[in-house]
Formats: C-alpha cells, sequence, structure tokens
C-alpha cells in the first residue's frame, strides 16, 4: 500500500493504490475492475485524462472511504454512493453534469466534497442536513 492525498489536504487517504495513478495521462474509461479490489481504502485517479462517464461499480468495496477523479474529462452524473463509512469525493475540474445525488447526504460520516468547475446543478439535497462534519 501507497500513501497518497488529493490535491486538498482536507481529507488525509491512505490507499492500496500507488500514487503513481494520480498524475500520469492515464487515457480511456476508469475501470469497473477497480471495484473488485479488496480492502482498498481510497482510490487516486485525479490529474489524468479518463475520460467517459465515473462508473458506479468503483464505489462498491464496503472499505472505501474516498475517491479522487479532479482534473479529468469526466461526463455524465455522479453515481449513488450509499456507505456510511464514505468520507469524502474530490472531482472538481470534469465535465460532470446533474444535481448532487442525495444518497450522498446518507453517508454519515461525509467529511470532504468537492464538485467545483463542472455543470452540477440545483440546491443540496434535504439529506444534506443530516450531515454532522
Amino acid at each position: 500500500c501507497a500513501v497518497f492525498t488529493p490535491r486538498s489536504d482536507a481529507v488525509p487517504f491512505l490507499g492500496c493504490l500507488s500514487s503513481e495513478a494520480m498524475g500520469n495521462q492515464l487515457t480511456g474509461t476508469i475501470p469497473t475492475f477497480l471495484g473488485d479490489i479488496p480492502n482498498i481504502i481510497a482510490l487516486g485517479l485525479g490529474h489524468n485524462k479518463f475520460n467517459g462517464t465515473i462508473p458506479p461499480q468503483i464505489f462498491r468495496p464496503p472499505t472505501l472511504l474516498g475517491v479522487s477523479v479532479e482534473g479529468n474529462d469526466l461526463t455524465g452524473t455522479i453515481p449513488l454512493i450509499e456507505s456510511p463509512s464514505f468520507l469524502g469525493l474530490s472531482a472538481h475540474s470534469n465535465r460532470l453534469e446533474g444535481t448532487v445525488p442525495a444518497s450522498l447526504g446518507n453517508c454519515s460520516n461525509l467529511m470532504f466534497l468537492d464538485l467545483a468547475n463542472n455543470n452540477i446543478e440545483g440546491m443540496l439535497p434535504e439529506s444534506f442536513q443530516n450531515l454532522e462534519n
């Protein structure tokens, strides 16, 4: 396992993916098999050249605490994320659209959400009123 942090220091993540996955000009779509990695804690794919949508499969592992996909060319909507232990999503500077999914408000430990520089519309869902962090 390697240690890495997203561009923001708001949430430190310890991950079982090498920090080399960030900022390496990787292209194509984000592989769905990343959701099959057992005991993964964090997924750092930011500052590459990924395109397409964010596959919902990557949010499947119950051990996953954070995902960093900022600075790519991702489109589509933000997938449902329903794990109460999920801490943070950094997806700024893409071409994401739609609204913030209400399911994120059910992630009771959510501490960090950065969706700036996208085409996200609307207000935060009412479920966010229950968040304490």
